[in-house]
């Protein structure tokens, strides 16, 4: 668990992420900021320690962690610590995973492929006790609700399938003979799935399937 930031009056925001890169982007991007000091935790058990000693006005969460999902650690936020905020931190762009986030009572939702005046324009309007989605974000979540989102929230038959099987514990070898689809095909479905929802392995795309009720 890392500490940047020394001014004692700085508002504390909580990042939690396992991967090291985003860790030390977070960090300079707050580095020069004396209005927030950032503390790092890389798994769901650093988090919960770090939101009991430090109580943390913001959480900015992954919800893909080597130890859990980030979408229970959000609600269990939630029930305990509703003096927290979350801005979901995610290299995901799908609205359903922003939509899903939103309801598991995120505040903000940020992609990882936004630039540092978007995060820190985030973690300013959470801090205010305002919603933050970028505009395209919002556009495309509000235009979900609604049932009109121009197939931006739908799956294809097929990846429905593949998801279907995914979540049955079924393995590639498998479900490429049920789907009837060689396997280095099906290998290559997995990768735009993983790439669509902002995961990096089955496992996450098993879960995340899991969690958002798509199949």
């Amino acid at each position: 668990m890392q500490l940047n930031g020394t001014n004692a009056r700085a508002q504390s925001i909580l990042l939690v992420d396992d991967q090291p890169v985003v860790a030390l982007g977070c960090q300079e991007v707050f580095r020069a900021d004396n209005e927030f000091s950032i503390v790092h935790a890389s798994s769901i058990a650093e988090a919960r320690v770090a939101i009991k000693n430090i109580r943390p006005k913001i959480i900015i969460l992954d919800v893909h962690l080597s130890d859990g999902s980030g979408f229970d650690l959000m609600r269990e936020i939630r029930r305990k610590n509703s003096f927290a905020r979350v801005i979901v931190f995610s290299a995901s762009e799908c609205p359903l995973v922003a939509a899903h986030a939103l309801e598991c009572g995120a505040t903000g939702y940020v992609s990882k492929n936004c630039s540092a005046e978007d995060l820190l324009e985030a973690v300013r309007a959470v801090a205010r006790n305002e919603v933050w989605l970028s505009e395209k974000m919002m556009l495309s979540v509000a235009l979900l609700k609604i049932g009109i989102n121009k197939n931006e929230g739908a799956l294809s038959a097929r990846h429905t399938d593949i998801l279907r099987y995914l979540v049955q514990d079924k393995d590639l070898t498998e479900i490429a003979t049920i789907i009837s689809l060689s396997y280095r095909a099906l290998v290559l479905e997995c990768i735009r799935l993983g790439n669509r929802f902002g995961v990096r392995s089955l496992m996450e795309l098993r879960r995340i399937s899991t969690e958002l009720r798509i199949v």
